[in-house]
């Protein structure tokens, strides 16, 4: 199931994104990206809802 996850990678200097997939497929690639840059740590966090509110995603119409 694809979900938002908010992916937290530190050294000295934190560096946070949004990403939108599957658990472990994020996970494997950030876990990935941190040996490449040198991080010593990585969280992945899944986004249900936010301020109360749902997430749904669903893909974008190509215009």
């Amino acid at each position: 199931m694809k979900q938002l996850f908010i992916v937290e990678m530190w050294d000295t200097i934190p560096l946070v994104s949004i990403r939108a997939g599957e658990y472990e497929k994020i996970l494997e690639e950030s876990e990935k990206c941190a040996i490449e840059t040198e991080k010593h740590s990585v969280k992945v966090t899944p986004i249900e809802e936010v301020d109360g509110y749902k997430i749904v995603l669903t893909k974008a119409e190509e215009k």
